[in-house]
């Protein structure tokens, strides 16, 4: 990888007396912004690792917005500002804020238990709104289920999906621990219902889309409505091929990712916070309190370089999405992607980079394969230790014509000992000794060591 500055002229470090007028000079270098985004976001579209539409804005005002490759690659039919994408966990924040209308609308409050809407749930005496909020409840992801993929071909219902989780035990004490699980946003979306007395996507309607003009953004809780300008979700295929990704019934999504919006209505929903349009001040600033992991309700609160942000990405089959806000400049950055490759985030954090005029990364993602017979230098077994998310967990690394593979997927060369996981868009550095042998390597900084090397 390569590390740029925002143009050729601005070779210098930043100071915080330039920091201060950042609010002028983004307008001000807007049509150098525009030039360093395209060139960002070029190789990754040539590469396939990219199609989708991207959005920034400054207090409200557009400073780019652009769409690359095609929503139907199979008719040629291109992305554009309209076309609507499914959202995945970029759905949860909308979640979030209905469940704080009901708390402004004192239908409820996040102090409330889970037993009082659901009798049956397992320990929901212990299990408040807030633990669902800031994912610190301990109840387990319904992603991890055996039977999860079977159930998202089909139809169920919020009543049927929650039954599946809620006599199983909890993975810890409520509040002690942050573990991502999508069920507590089922959990949350069957609890709007049964308060409400309105179908979750009527609700969102009603209170959060209607009364911000988001007329592209909807639950998709019926997979036989047609839905004008919606992208087809493609997965990657081998090193630069795509290939359509697997049916997805989004009702099983129900609250955790089942939306599907435009970057247009997404950037009227981030300027809503700068307002009391929806939320009061005292919901927003319980909404943004970091919890555990700094998570707040719907978000994450973790900063980019010293910049205060407010994040949430998305991840499902055919699609990945990065919705960032920053709210100290009012910068909004939105990255909406149709390829089930996680490069928004990346995009995303660099685009708010440059806008920032800070360096950024910058990939070169040409696919070349390796010269000569270096490439199987890196060949062979290794192995995690107890800190990797599968401990002890054994990888692969295989060489063909001059291309890597691991267990999990093709290996993108992007710079002397550096590769990229295409799907997941992981990061993996090869490490020599003062020998220039591989004795292992990281995978988004998580260390495996050789075991048996190929060559």
């Amino acid at each position: 990888m390569t590390f740029l500055p925002v143009s050729l002229d601005m070779r210098t470090t930043l100071t915080l007396a330039v920091l201060l007028f950042l609010p002028a000079t983004v307008f001000a270098q807007a049509p150098v912004i525009q030039r360093n985004i395209d060139d960002l976001v070029t190789p990754y579209v040539k590469s396939k690792n990219f199609s989708g539409t991207i959005f920034v804005s400054k207090s409200g005002t557009t400073l780019y917005e652009k769409s690359f490759g095609d929503a139907m690659v199979e008719w040629n039919v291109p992305n554009t500002d309209v076309t609507k994408y499914h959202l995945a966990s970029v759905s949860k924040p909308f979640t979030a804020t209905a469940i704080m209308l009901l708390e402004q609308q004192k239908k409820l409050s996040t102090s409330d238990m889970v037993s009082k809407y659901l009798p049956e749930f397992t320990e929901g005496n212990r299990i408040s709104l807030h633990h669902l909020l800031s994912h610190t409840s301990g109840v387990v992801n319904i992603n991890d289920f055996p039977e999860y993929d079977l159930l998202s071909v089909s139809s169920v219902s919020l009543d049927s999906i929650v039954k599946l989780f809620q006599k199983k035990p909890l993975l810890f004490e409520p509040g002690s621990k942050f573990s991502y699980s999508n069920s507590n946003y089922n959990v949350l979306a069957y609890i709007i219902e049964k308060v409400s007395g309105m179908k979750y996507g009527e609700f969102l309607k009603s209170n959060i889309l209607e009364p911000l003009d988001m007329t592209r953004t909807a639950h998709h809780g019926n997979p036989l409505d047609i839905i004008d300008h919606v992208a087809f979700g493609y997965m990657p295929n081998g090193l630069t091929g795509l290939q359509r990704s697997p049916y997805l019934d989004w009702t099983i999504k129900t609250g955790n990712g089942s939306l599907y919006s435009t970057v247009e209505d997404l950037a009227r929903f981030d300027r809503s916070f700068f307002t009391n349009r929806l939320l009061t001040e005292a919901s927003k600033a319980k909404m943004f309190t970091p919890n555990l992991s700094d998570v707040g309700y719907g978000w994450y609160l973790k900063p980019h370089n010293q910049h205060r942000r407010t994040y949430i990405t998305g991840r499902s089959p055919g699609f990945s999405t990065y919705f960032a806000r920053y709210p100290d400049e009012e910068i909004c950055v939105i990255v909406l992607s149709n390829l089930y490759i996680s490069s928004t985030k990346e995009i995303g954090e660099s685009i708010a980079s440059i806008v920032f005029q800070e360096p950024y990364v910058a990939r070169s993602l040409s696919g070349d394969p390796l010269m000569g017979n270096s490439g199987r230098d890196f060949a062979g077994s290794y192995q995690f230790g107890n800190d990797f998310f599968r401990p002890g967990f054994k990888m692969e690394i295989t060489e063909s014509r001059g291309q890597l593979a691991c267990t999990w997927g093709d290996l993108i060369h992007d710079n002397n000992d550096d590769f990229i996981l295409r799907g997941f868009w992981s990061l993996v550095h090869f490490e020599r000794d003062s020998h220039q042998k591989i004795t292992g390597f990281t995978f988004d900084g998580t260390k495996a060591k050789v075991l048996r090397p190929g060559n």
